[in-house]
């Protein structure tokens, strides 16, 4: 390796004076800086023996001095340090409020349909295995609109013996963007669009016969029920809705029902007698009638 010394005497003039400082002593130096830096630092300490070297063959009569040599190794020290960190604080992450407590709520549904219907069994909804029957929980909305999607719960429908019934549906609707007014057409008494809740559209053409009744509850709610039967006739009926909703006078309503088909082509939600007779739309309103005030968020999100 060429000496740091022979290099010196090479570049610096004839007539310049002795040097005052060690070049084996500076290379020893760097060497010793460039170890303290390898894992992590390896330019760096490069960057330190280049601007050293550089330093000695422009500026020939700096002379090294102890309080310097301190200085610059605490300068360098402090500048390659690695900030600290509070390990006891995470990235701060933003959390939704709980939502209402629907508990109360939840309770009564299973007692009131329990007690009226003592021969079925009710169980986690169908398609949704992962909710308890019955536990109200708000919709996840996919697209804004002026519609305040409701909270919904719901329970799956056997007999004693495990056969599969039906299923129940219940939701509470908060005032907003939808109408107590029935939807003109909807080959469905309950699934309709958003903005209604309802309809009593019915048409024999196409094997749908739906009843609806109208009257004023003990509150002055308004209470609707509702009978739909579809198939090829009366007389051979595959699908049933029965249920009944509530129009509360503070603009809260309460809707619950009960599906089954018989003529559905999987056999494992198709239910082995399908029939209008299996709940009563008068109990449905009774029991909806009896569940407590629906929370209001005052569009909150």
């Amino acid at each position: 390796m060429t000496d740091v010394k022979d290099i010196l005497g090479k570049t610096l003039p004839a007539d310049e004076p002795p040097l005052t400082m060690d070049p084996q002593r500076l290379l020893a130096r760097g060497q010793r800086r460039h170890l303290k830096r390898r894992i992590g630092f390896a330019g760096g300490g490069l960057a330190v023996i280049a601007a050293a070297t550089a330093g000695v063959l422009l500026l020939p009569n700096l002379a090294p001095a102890a309080t310097t040599d301190t200085a610059a190794d605490s300068t360098t020290e402090e500048a390659t340090e690695p900030p600290t960190m509070d390990p006891t604080r995470g990235p701060e992450v933003e959390v939704d409020p709980p939502g209402p407590d629907l508990t109360e709520h939840t309770e009564m549904l299973r007692t009131g349909f329990a007690e009226n219907y003592p021969n079925l069994v009710f169980g986690e909804p169908y398609f949704e295995p992962e909710r308890e029957p019955f536990a109200l929980a708000e919709i996840e909305q996919q697209d804004p609109t002026d519609w305040e999607i409701p909270y919904s719960g719901g329970a799956s429908i056997e007999d004693t013996d495990g056969a599969r019934i039906g299923d129940v549906f219940v939701e509470l609707y908060e005032p907003g963007g939808w109408t107590d007014e029935p939807v003109e057409m909807s080959r469905w008494a309950f699934h309709v669009m958003p903005g209604n809740v309802y309809s009593c559209w019915e048409s024999a053409d196409v094997g749908i016969f739906t009843e609806c009744s109208d009257s004023t509850g003990p509150g002055g709610e308004e209470v609707v029920m509702i009978v739909q039967e579809k198939g090829h006739s009366r007389d051979d009926i595959d699908e049933v809705s029965v249920g009944a909703i509530i129009f509360r006078t503070d603009g809260t309503a309460l809707k619950g029902y009960f599906e089954c088909s018989s003529g559905d082509e999987d056999e494992e939600s198709s239910a082995a007698s399908c029939s209008a007779d299996t709940m009563d739309a008068d109990v449905f309103a009774e029991i909806l009638m009896g569940l407590p005030e629906v929370p209001i968020t005052d569009g909150e999100d």
